[in-house]
């Protein structure tokens, strides 16, 4: 009869087996679609797995692009009355107000958010993050392109899943409004040029705007953030939060499974 030990050891063993690492993997085998609520708004914005493989883990991202009125919430504080007090995300520091009409007159409610920097795109993850308990980032560069090839945009139909220069009419378009790709995402290419962090933790944009050619529209396609979007900031030293002149970058988001924010119980 194997002693008491011995049956004590190996459940330890088989507790080290299914460690946080196994956790975690089990987790990440598992996702789900789900809704992120933000508390005190009736806003909600959509999260979709994406399968890890090629070295890049599971994770969700958003199912579109963040709509200027998501955006707006944090911009403006608009949860502040309603929504239970957090001390973390209120800390935050918000926006800037625009010199200039940031969405240009293309649309608001329902559209993407345009013109944003780097670090307005950064701060309102901290800031979901803290909200949330979630950890929220933008997209790796290999996150980005992992989603892009098992969502089969690296050869589509480029007018059934973007707005580019060739049907944009100029401006961005509502989101949502072209074709889902293979995983349920929109606008993955075109509309906003969206914001990732490359292998060196630097900014770059994705996947092309509503103004580039189709020719160049492409999961491929890099763009490193260039000091000419913000030329014409009247402020000196220039602004951090907009974008006077480069009125077609926006971004989404991303959660990997598994991080918490912490300070959101703060």
């Amino acid at each position: 009869m194997m002693s008491r030990l011995m049956l004590c050891v190996i459940s330890m063993m088989g507790m080290a087996c299914c460690g946080p690492e196994r956790v975690h993997d089990r987790e990440a085998a598992s996702l789900e679609p789900y809704v992120q609520q933000i508390d005190g708004t009736a806003i909600t914005y959509e999260m979709v797995p994406v399968p890890g493989g090629d070295g890049v883990e599971s994770f969700w991202i958003g199912r579109t692009e963040i709509p200027w009125e998501f955006y707006d919430v944090y911009r403006l504080k608009s949860d502040a009355k309603t929504a239970q007090p957090n001390q973390q995300a209120d800390a935050v520091t918000r926006p800037s107000k625009p010199y200039i009409s940031m969405d240009r007159g293309y649309g608001r409610d329902g559209y993407p958010l345009i013109s944003v920097s780097s670090n307005g795109a950064e701060t309102f993850c901290k800031w979901l993050s803290h909200k949330t308990g979630h950890v929220y980032t933008l997209p790796t560069v290999a996150q980005f392109r992992h989603a892009c090839r098992l969502a089969g945009l690296d050869d589509c139909e480029l007018d059934e899943h973007a707005w580019h220069a060739g049907n944009s009419e100029g401006k961005t378009r509502p989101i949502a409004s072209l074709k889902a790709d293979g995983l349920g995402l929109h606008d993955m290419l075109g509309n906003a040029s969206e914001w990732c962090i490359d292998p060196d933790g630097q900014p770059v944009t994705l996947g092309g705007a509503f103004n580039d050619d189709p020719s160049i529209v492409s999961t491929g396609l890099v763009v490193a953030s260039d000091p000419a979007w913000n030329e014409s900031d009247p402020q000196f030293p220039k602004g951090v939060w907009w974008l006077t002149d480069g009125g077609f970058v926006g971004f989404r988001i991303v959660r990997i499974p598994g991080r918490v924010d912490d300070s959101s119980n703060e």
